[in-house]
């Protein structure tokens, strides 16, 4: 292992993780302005946004449109920091649970709540978890898979000693065959508090070391005490539900080798672990912890961890560990000839990290994913610098032992050189807030799903570039500065190739024109893809619609509340392209784009369907309001027009009258059998 001292990310992070504490951004944004380096957006964008050789976004649609269930005046992050709220029952009852904390008035306690809803997304009941009112909130759920009973547990003072007790309790579904019989929870206390005050309370359900009859019900909960940042892993092995209610959780810990809490060494020498915890489905015994080891301090004299990204996995329950580091993604060549402080050209860009409420999967082939918010950047000898404007979203995936890769789920790249020799920059802003300071650290959120027998995977983010470049004063882009859209990717073969970005609550989305007055952030997803069959995966999403942009819990908005809404939506897998990572050219599928985009004068759409067809093409241009401006009719281009639907077609700006039209989004779209593909481009002259 190599402990060499990086300090990109470290003041970042450390504050950071007092944040999330202390709830303070005001410190933060002071220190975090000497420490972003802000890259010129230009306000005439060539290409600007999608690499000319992405896999296009899949088809998909709505099952259940989104619907709101509660108007909640605690607008920041509902469904916790690195959860999964929503879970799906599997071996009795085919709907899902899901669970947020909110505020039904301004005054009100924040409390934990819950819903039902069907498999076609619709709603069945929802409500308080308990009848008692308390301040509650940061709560988990999971699904105890034979009795379809689903086991919460959430953070509260049950004593009146102003600590927080995690209080765990169940729905007896399975006896009463109805919902909502909540069973009166038990208390896991906090007995060490305030020096070891446990808190933000996750639970997990898995196989049991005793047998294929029983589960093993993990509580995992986080040190704000004097050794901020370990771990306290309770579980229990159980056969019934009702066993969770019982005495005796604080008898059950896994340890670290020195008989502590997880983590208790690391934290002993100032290294802050900001964790993701998973459990292999398909491996009894298997489990990990894998994200990011933080030096925030001094660089540790015997550090145990690498400074950077880690897996720490365990094949028997949590009997014993090994500890996999990896330090930092290898720096990126800088292409676009970047300065430092000092104004001198970087020899290179430092890949990082900048957000870590991101949530960690196994895929069907055994392999951990962990999502997250990355970041680029370079060291300087007093901090660091990062690039606000290249914010991606990111995977980390470890493939056993010392094989791991780092990807970028989008964009792929910052910047590249294409096939004509011109640099292309990529701007990103995974992250729904774009101010450069607190916002980056608390409003960035990573959410995954999988589907473990088909090797689907999708990833969830709410995201601001549109929002940033908006900004940034680029003209057509002002629409969205109220706006960040929920961003979904997906992949059909566990993350080798990640799509573009269906972007699901566009503003100017015609599937569901409503979203032009929501405000969407903070989207929770379920942790598993339902295959509906013929190559289409369900998800079950539930997000806030904030009533006005940014939380007022940090700081960033009006005390005006939003909307928990829920809904479902189908992605049709089969419909993704394979791309040849060696060559990056497309192999096979489907190509439809214009360039320029954003245009003046013209602009030319070229569409290659990889697929025999004499049909007539005909390609529709849309204003954002759905009306039809203009049809074009494609040229068909050279020999191999005769076997494939290959073709393209010049647009000058004006409708079918000739008349020109105004600057802003417009919609092209092509006719492929039953499906309709649209793509957006925008008119700038």
């Amino acid at each position: 292992m190599k402990f060499e001292r990086s300090t990109f990310n470290r003041k970042f992070s450390l504050i950071g993780f007092i944040l999330i504490v202390l709830f303070s951004t005001n410190l933060f944004c002071q220190l975090n302005q000497q420490s972003i380096k802000l890259y010129p957006i230009e306000t005439e964008i060539r290409n600007a946004y999608t690499r000319y050789d992405t896999i296009p976004a899949p088809e998909w649609e709505f099952i259940k449109y989104p619907t709101e269930l509660m108007t909640s005046y605690y607008d920041y992050m509902p469904g916790g920091y690195k959860t999964h709220p929503i879970r799906l029952q599997t071996g009795n009852g085919d709907g899902v649970y899901m669970t947020f904390h909110g505020k039904y008035s301004l005054t009100s306690n924040r409390r934990q709540y819950w819903t039902y809803l069907d498999s076609q997304g619709n709603l069945w009941d929802w409500g308080t978890i308990t009848t008692y009112n308390r301040l509650q909130g940061c709560g988990s759920i999971d699904v105890h898979p034979e009795s379809g009973n689903c086991i919460a547990c959430w953070q509260e003072d049950s004593d009146g000693d102003d600590f927080l007790e995690t209080p765990i309790t169940y729905d007896d579904f399975d006896f009463f065959q109805l919902l909502g019989f909540w069973q009166s929870p038990y208390i896991i206390e906090n007995p060490a508090a305030p020096d070891s005050e446990f808190i933000f309370p996750l639970v997990y359900i898995g196989n049991s070391p005793l047998g294929d009859s029983l589960s093993r019900v993990y509580v995992l909960r986080t040190n704000t005490g004097l050794f901020s940042g370990n771990v306290q892993m309770l579980y229990k092995d159980i056969q019934n539900p009702y066993e969770i209610t019982q005495p005796g959780w604080l008898n059950n810990q896994i340890t670290n080798e020195n008989g502590d809490p997880m983590f208790t060494d690391w934290c002993e020498q100032d290294i802050i672990p900001y964790w993701s915890f998973a459990i292999d489905k398909q491996t009894p015994g298997r489990i990990a912890f894998v994200g990011y080891a933080d030096y925030y301090l001094e660089v540790p004299s015997n550090p145990p961890v690498e400074e950077g990204f880690f897996v720490y996995e365990s094949l028997d329950y949590g009997e014993t560990w090994t500890l996999y580091d990896f330090g930092m993604p290898p720096a990126i060549e800088n292409l676009l000839q970047l300065e430092d402080i000092q104004g001198n050209v970087l020899d290179s860009i430092e890949v990082g990290i900048v957000g870590f409420n991101n949530t960690a999967l196994y895929d069907g082939e055994g392999n951990l994913h962990w999502c997250y918010t990355g970041g680029y950047g370079f060291t300087y000898p007093t901090g660091y610098c990062y690039l606000t404007h290249f914010i991606p979203a990111c995977e980390f995936v470890w493939f056993g032992d010392d094989i791991v890769k780092w990807r970028n789920v989008w964009p792929r790249v910052p910047w590249e050189i294409d096939e004509n020799g011109d640099t292309l920059v990529h701007y990103s802003n995974a992250v729904s807030g774009y101010d450069g300071g607190g916002s980056m650290f608390h409003e960035n959120m990573q959410k995954q799903a999988v589907n473990l027998e088909n090797n689907w995977m999708v990833q969830v983010w709410a995201d601001g570039t549109y929002h940033m470049l908006g900004m940034n004063s680029v003209p057509q882009y002002q629409g969205y500065i109220e706006h960040p859209i929920i961003f979904v990717s997906a992949t059909k073969d566990n993350g080798m190739h990640w799509t573009e970005p269906i972007e699901l609550t566009d503003i100017y989305s015609q599937v569901f024109p409503s979203f032009a007055n929501q405000i969407t952030v903070y989207p929770y997803i379920c942790d598993q893809i339902v295959d509906l069959g013929d190559g289409w995966g369900q998800i079950y999403m539930y997000y806030f619609d904030d009533n006005d942009y940014g939380s007022y819990l940090q700081g960033l908005g009006p005390n005006t509340g939003g909307q928990i809404t829920y809904c479902s939506f189908k992605i049709n897998f089969d419909d993704i392209v394979a791309v040849d990572e060696k060559q990056g050219k497309q192999q096979t599928e489907i190509s439809f784009l214009n360039f320029p985009n954003p245009f003046s004068t013209s602009t030319t759409i070229s569409f290659n369907l990889a697929t025999k067809s004499h049909e007539k093409r005909q390609i529709k241009i849309y204003n954002v309001k759905g009306q039809l401006v203009k049809e074009l009719v494609p040229d068909l281009i050279g020999d191999r027009s005769k076997k494939l639907g290959v073709g393209e077609a010049i647009w000058n700006g004006k409708d079918k009258n000739g008349k020109e039209l105004p600057n802003g989004i417009y919609l092209y779209q092509l006719k492929r059998g039953n499906r309709s593909i649209t793509k957006k481009m925008i008119l700038l002259r």
